[in-house]
């Protein structure tokens, strides 16, 4: 089945209940002329890249990952944040992502082992290019860069590339579990980084192409209890979309954008987008032959007040892949939207 890893975390607070007919205001969800969010229930997205940038530095700057008595190597500083950070509510729930790239600046010392006296100093970075909570743990990528050549530059470097990406990959798992501790959400992340030796892999583990040369076809309708509007939002907007799926997402809505879910285990492009009508994707998941695509067409359409038909149409799909896209859709797709933001729908 179609897989995905979280950084995701729900917290639910139930109120008490309302009696149902006596008109309590709890009952009542609109907006207000002032522009109140009443109890969390509309969706609220906080901006908290400047806080994020402040805890890398704190975690990261100025730390040995390396200290003997002939060596010393650590962090220097952490330059060039950039990415998004957010918080983002609904209903109550908060949902935490993030998506970041950086450089860390690092300096090793090569000393002498019976004075302590400064021999050499080597200098240089380690580049982060991009990280979220797909990517904690040995999936980071920690690119390693000095400064200097020569025997005692290759003997800090090789340091640099073990213990100094080791303490990167931590840094940034103490990182995602401050981000819980700060706004008060208790799961966190275990530790994936390991000690850097080898591990075999499975055959089973290998991923191996899907045989494209028969295809199949998905046709479902379903109806939403939400308007056409809130349910296209739904779908489209980037931050809902990574929160439900519970990875970062990318969603550019044009004709000719891309769109990648699930850490990118499916991927494409838009060829026409209508809002809020419908639109068609070039489709595909990642063990798929390298050019072969599906075509995905969802049309919305207002039924009565407050109810919208949703017709998915999905052809080339691979022989032997239907059942496997058809339970993707409804467990990574329509259930999380349901669960997140309160949309019943039922199948016709």
């Amino acid at each position: 089945p179609i897989c995905y890893s979280f950084c995701t975390l729900l917290i639910h607070h139930t109120p008490d209940m309302a009696e149902i007919g006596k008109g309590d205001p709890r009952w009542i969800v609109k907006e207000r002329d002032d522009g109140a969010n009443c109890n969390n229930w509309h969706w609220t997205e906080k901006d908290i890249l400047p806080w994020a940038k402040s805890q890398i530095k704190e975690i990261i700057e100025g730390n040995h990952f390396e200290k003997t008595n002939s060596m010393e190597v650590k962090t220097t500083d952490v330059q060039n944040i950039e990415g998004d950070a957010l918080i983002m509510n609904r209903k109550k729930k908060l949902i935490c992502s993030f998506d970041l790239k950086m450089e860390i600046g690092w300096e090793g010392k090569i000393l002498d082992a019976d004075t302590g006296d400064e021999i050499y100093t080597v200098k240089g970075k380690m580049i982060v290019p991009d990280v979220d909570d797909t990517t904690i743990g040995d999936d980071m990528a920690v690119d390693v860069t000095c400064a200097e050549e020569g025997d005692a530059a290759d003997k800090v470097l090789a340091v640099v590339r073990k213990q100094g990406r080791s303490f990167i990959r931590k840094g940034m798992e103490e990182f995602a579990n401050s981000l819980k501790d700060a706004h008060n959400i208790t799961n966190k992340v275990q530790s994936k980084v390991s000690d850097g030796s080898p591990k075999a892999t499975s055959s089973s583990e290998t991923k191996k192409e899907v045989n494209t040369s028969l295809t199949d076809t998905l046709s479902a309708r379903y109806d939403w209890r939400c308007p056409p509007a809130e349910l296209w939002d739904a779908l489209t907007n980037q931050g809902k979309a990574s929160a439900y799926t519970r990875s970062n997402a990318l969603i550019e809505l044009k004709t000719g954008g891309s769109f990648k879910y699930l850490g990118g285990s499916i991927s494409g492009t838009f060829s026409s987008v209508d809002p809020p009508k419908g639109f068609v994707m070039k489709w595909r998941l990642d063990n798929w032959n390298t050019n072969h695509f599906s075509e995905v067409s969802i049309s919305l359409d207002s039924q009565e007040a407050g109810v919208t038909e949703m017709k998915i149409e999905q052809v080339n799909i691979p022989c032997g892949e239907l059942e496997r896209v058809r339970q993707g859709w409804q467990q990574n797709f329509w259930e999380p939207i349901k669960h997140l933001f309160g949309y019943q729908f039922n199948k016709k």
